[in-house]
């Protein structure tokens, strides 16, 4: 009991429906000790670039409505660094591609993912984003 206790608390389970949500449950899975989930319930569209993901978490879009909106092309959508991430069943538009300046990795895609960093793409489509280069 006490060994499900412990696990209960480093797994967290987050639902979100809306940007604020889903920068807040980032910022709170980074500061778990173990890997958390965070599900996407709907159409999100970014009003600002998201945490960095620096701990173990894996997204997974609920249902057939489940999207991530960069807005047009104005924010990165995931960036992992030090991590490594799992994303799946997401609909990923309009984002910016941002990884580092290439000297200490880099990426695009989703956002990026920078040296140390391991993302995990499955069923997840993407549309419209552009390229843009981080400057350190």
């Amino acid at each position: 009991v006490q060994t499900m206790r412990a696990y209960q608390q480093i797994l967290a389970d987050f639902q979100v429906s809306n940007a604020a949500q889903l920068a807040d449950a980032i910022g709170r899975a980074n500061g778990s000790l173990g890997p958390d989930r965070i599900f996407i319930t709907g159409n999100i569209t970014l009003t600002a670039t998201l945490p960095v993901i620096t701990s173990a978490i894996e997204v997974i879009g609920t249902g057939a409505g489940a999207t991530v909106n960069g807005a047009n092309g104005v924010n990165r959508i995931f960036k992992v660094s030090n991590a490594t991430a799992s994303f799946s069943n997401l609909f990923l538009q309009n984002g910016v591609a941002q990884g580092a300046t290439g000297v200490n990795g880099g990426g695009g895609g989703l956002g990026g993912a920078q040296r140390g960093a391991l993302m995990h793409i499955g069923r997840c489509r993407r549309a419209r984003g552009r390229r843009a280069r981080e400057r350190p």
